[in-house]
């Protein structure tokens, strides 16, 4: 990568110092070697290199050959780039919806947990108030029964004591 762009970096310089032929030189060494490695836009700052050394020493045809392709790298690199940020807008727009999809399904979570919170704690509620209700009832029995044995007792003595007082009556009678 580093020789690549040195050779465009000293065709750059010879340029600017008007050595046109020498900058056409390393212009066209650093072409060679972005190519065989694959280094698009150091390609394109030598393409751009040779096409204005070619200008400047008067080869027009040369010149506007470099200048096609050198506007044929440019957009395809453009288009790279702009291919690269629509898919990282994507990725940026997709990661957003999962997130907010998570979040929105542990809110949906969070909101099932409680209502499944206040069912138990009503059904438990219930369970409760039945049970005190059976609790009730049952001593009510209890206490229906036990009145029930008191009455009779009371009955049986009301009954005695009405015998005595015949009893005593017709003893009196006598």
């Amino acid at each position: 990568y580093g020789l690549c762009a040195n050779y465009g970096n000293l065709s750059r310089v010879y340029m600017w110092l008007s050595q046109y032929d020498t900058s056409l030189y390393y212009g066209l060494k650093g072409i060679d070697l972005s190519q065989k490695h694959g280094y698009r836009a150091i390609l394109l700052n030598n393409v751009s290199n040779v096409q204005e050394a070619y200008e400047a020493l008067g080869d027009i045809e040369s010149a506007y050959k470099y200048l096609v392709w050198y506007t044929g790298l440019n957009d395809s690199l453009s288009e790279k780039a702009q291919s690269k940020e629509l898919a990282r807008l994507e990725s940026k727009h997709e990661i957003e919806t999962l997130e907010k999809e998570a979040q929105l399904s542990e809110l949906e979570l969070d909101a099932a947990n409680k209502r499944n919170i206040i069912f138990i704690g009503g059904f438990s509620v219930a369970i409760v108030l039945v049970i005190i209700i059976l609790i009730a009832l049952r001593q009510k029995r209890k206490d229906n029964k036990l009145i029930a044995a008191q009455r009779d007792r009371v009955q049986q003595q009301k009954s005695i004591v009405e015998e005595q007082k015949l009893l005593v009556e017709e003893k009196n009678k006598e």
